[in-house]
């Protein structure tokens, strides 16, 4: 009996996200169930949990070409997934063209990078990225790789494992951040700076968290320990007198592992300059069924239309703290039993949008191999 084609995931561990982004690999194959699925691991992190068939130390291109002969000399490879830019180019760099090369990126390329993936454009790599992320951009053909998949999000099993898990943690960060049942616990993630000419989105932020806290909406603040050491926001802490509420956590690195133990989630910031994976922080928290308040940005309007959160005027804080404390007045903030998601059911599953892309080219990448191997 022969094997099935195989679709290998090259997942960085070096990129911020990638814990994330292991995630939607594990949901990705779960939808592309007729091939096989095997990892390559670049970094020394723990990976997606998919079969492992090499670890690489650092994404070059005669470590690639290596990788991908060993596994050629068994089975059929039909696709390779790239879950970065400096794999991605490590693959063309490898001169590869044997199977159809699909590239996820983490952040905008640049000029170089793009250069060094153009470089051998047989058999060249399909782009996708996040709806949000190429939304947040501005116009489309901005993008500086054509053509690019768009890709809607929704969980599959992995996340939903993910999510599942986070719920249980809810003991456990309440504890021990010394929450009491009954208060409310707020989540503030921060996806990058203010669309407003002058402003802080992340001071204007936690103005907002320090004007809930003092209202007695929110008991306590969880927030990355980073967010704390810029900006001067240690300062402003102490200066608006909510220390005692403000938490650091691990939470914008690993926030699928918490997202499930908060009562609610504020993001601040749009995403255009930093890595993609932050577009998915109210995309996750609406999966977990955690509130979502989202300062106003351009980044997040397709996502507050579709039911992921709660547009946030983009006004002084005292303005902009209404939406959220007038969602707490209406008793939508309730410790313990967050809001369901009311994301439209029919939108596309991340998988399944990317599964299109891949069967389209895996006919012909499948092909070459199967004749390679023959």
């Amino acid at each position: 009996m022969s094997s099935p084609p195989l679709v290998i995931h090259v997942l960085d561990e070096q990129v911020e996200f990638a814990s994330l982004r292991s995630l939607l690999v594990r949901d990705a194959a779960d939808s592309l169930a007729e091939y096989g699925h095997v990892e390559i691991l670049i970094g020394t992190g723990g990976g997606s949990g998919l079969p492992r068939v090499d670890r690489l130390a650092h994404p070059t291109g005669r470590a690639m070409r290596r990788s991908l002969a060993e596994v050629a000399a068994v089975a059929p490879i039909a696709s390779v997934i790239c879950w970065s830019i400096a794999s991605a180019i490590a693959v063309a760099d490898s001169g590869w063209t044997d199977a159809a090369r699909v590239l996820v990126p983490e952040r905008r390329p640049s000029g170089l990078e793009r250069a060094r993936l153009h470089r051998r454009r047989e058999g060249g790599f399909e782009c996708a990225g996040w709806s949000s992320w190429i939304d947040s951009m501005g116009a489309e053909g901005s993008w500086p790789l054509e053509p690019i998949r768009r890709m809607p999000t929704a969980a599959g099993a992995a996340t939903r494992a993910a999510i599942e898990k986070s719920r249980l943690r809810r003991p456990l960060l309440r504890s021990a951040i010394d929450a009491s049942t009954t208060g409310v616990v707020m989540g503030l993630v921060v996806a990058g700076p203010s669309s407003v000419e002058g402003r802080s989105a992340r001071r204007d932020g936690f103005n907002i968290a320090a004007l809930a806290v003092h209202s007695h909406a929110v008991e306590r603040v969880v927030v990355d320990p980073r967010e704390i050491l810029v900006e001067g926001v240690s300062t402003l802490v102490d200066e608006t007198g909510v220390g005692w509420a403000v938490r650091p956590r691990p939470l914008a690195r690993e926030l699928h592992h918490w997202i499930g133990a908060l009562d609610a989630l504020m993001v601040v910031g749009g995403p255009r300059r930093d890595p993609a994976d932050l577009v998915l922080a109210p995309w996750i928290a609406a999966e977990a069924g955690v509130p979502t308040f989202l300062l106003d940005d351009p980044a997040w309007t397709a996502s507050a239309a579709s039911g992921m959160g709660t547009l946030v005027p983009a006004e002084p804080p005292p303005a902009a703290a209404e939406r959220l404390l007038a969602a707490i007045r209406r008793g939508e903030l309730v410790p313990g039993a967050p809001l369901a998601s009311s994301r439209a059911a029919t939108s596309p599953a991340f998988a399944a949008t990317l599964a299109g892309a891949w069967r389209t080219q895996v006919a012909t990448g499948s092909a070459k191999s199967c004749a390679a191997a023959s």
